[in-house]
């Protein structure tokens, strides 16, 4: 149960070239459904863009879409990193944990929260060599 960070990567991309990139990857309200995040800047000639998905099956599909989603921008083919982020971190995409399990397609595993230990009934012996209470 966890969010799945995708970072992309385009090299050699003129600033025409990031315009298009950014009409066909928009931001704001019009993100696709599961995204929660989506960033994207010019650093010298590289487009860097980064997305925060719900689940790993929408960014997964977003991935495969996106060849035809790009297809009139001539950026190329992106480097693509992906990997996950606990769910703890939804709280900044303004969700619930809860919320990112609902997300979930499979059966996700229950969460299991260990019951406190017992208070310490017996004294603590003092350590050899040091000063005891007195």
């Amino acid at each position: 149960m966890s969010l799945t960070v995708v970072h992309l990567r385009w090299d050699g991309v003129a600033p025409e070239q990031f315009e298009q990139l950014r009409q066909a990857l928009p931001d704001g309200a019009s993100k696709p459904t599961g995204c929660l995040l989506r960033q994207r800047r010019l650093q010298g000639r590289a487009v860097l863009a980064t997305e925060v998905w719900s689940n790993e099956e929408l960014a997964r599909a977003f991935l495969a879409d996106l060849p035809q989603v790009l297809g009139p921008v001539a950026a190329g083919e992106p480097q693509v990193v992906v990997f996950a982020l606990h769910e703890a971190f939804a709280a900044g995409y303004g969700l619930t944990p809860a919320q990112v399990r609902a997300t979930m397609t499979g059966a996700a595993p229950p969460v299991v929260i260990p019951a406190p230990r017992p208070p310490q009934t017996e004294p603590v012996a003092a350590a050899p060599g040091s000063a005891g209470p007195g």
